[in-house]
């Protein structure tokens, strides 16, 4: 009697055990397999497309306002858009060739070149550094306190990954490049016993750096918009 009674409780844990290794097994088929990670978005390139009715009032525009208008449109593509949500699935960054050719909007501010601006107000075209290398840049302009060097961005698109500078114009101006990498240079000084600020922007073109947009102004007097 007693030993079929320990046979019994031997018989009654092996069923336990089985019965728990089925059910694991039943678990196991019934929880779905983990899921990859999903790739992160990388974001389309901005293409103004403008609707007929806007198309027809666009091309009777001189080409300055017409980038202005494509301008505007890209600011309202931008403010839609988390850029610190913006992450990348490329290992490595390969910046665009030749970046200076497919830059946008300068072309049409090259008019702009022999107008007389106000002392305490130069935009990009008065300073007459387009192109310049960063080295010819400083060169010029060592005579003048220069309050910050060397900050820097990569853009994809136009939109800044780094999150270290953003300046609507210069993300406008690179929307057409796959990847562009803008650095930034800062000067304080005093003209006529007015504060100036001067800001040049550069683009990485090969192993030189070169210089794409800026602008000398009175803060206290003048704002970007």
């Amino acid at each position: 009697m007693k030993k079929r009674t320990i046979f019994l409780a031997i018989a009654t844990v092996l069923l336990l055990l089985a019965g728990g290794i089925g059910i694991n097994k039943l678990c196991q088929k019934t929880v779905p397999a983990e899921q990859p990670p999903r790739q992160k978005q990388l974001y389309p390139p901005f293409v103004y497309k403008p609707d007929s009715a806007t198309r027809a009032r666009w091309e009777k525009l001189n080409p300055s306002e017409q980038k202005e208008l494509e301008f505007r449109k890209f600011e309202d593509y931008m403010s839609d858009f988390d850029s610190r949500k913006f992450t990348l699935d490329e290992p490595n960054i390969v910046l665009e060739p030749n970046p200076m050719a497919k830059l946008k909007g300068y072309e049409e501010y090259k008019a702009d070149e022999d107008y007389k601006y106000p002392f305490d107000y130069i935009w990009y075209p008065g300073m007459h550094i387009h192109g310049m290398t960063k080295e010819q840049v400083l060169e010029k302009y060592k005579d003048n306190r220069m309050v910050s060097y060397g900050e820097a961005d990569t853009f994809r698109y136009g939109i800044h990954i780094e999150h270290q500078l953003y300046f609507p114009f210069i993300a406008f101006m690179v929307s057409d490049l796959y990847y562009a990498e803008i650095s930034r240079c800062f000067w304080y000084f005093r003209r006529q016993g007015y504060p100036i600020t001067r800001v040049v922007y550069f683009i990485r073109d090969g192993n030189v750096q070169r210089a794409c947009f800026g602008y000398e102004i009175n803060l206290s007097k003048y704002t970007l918009d």
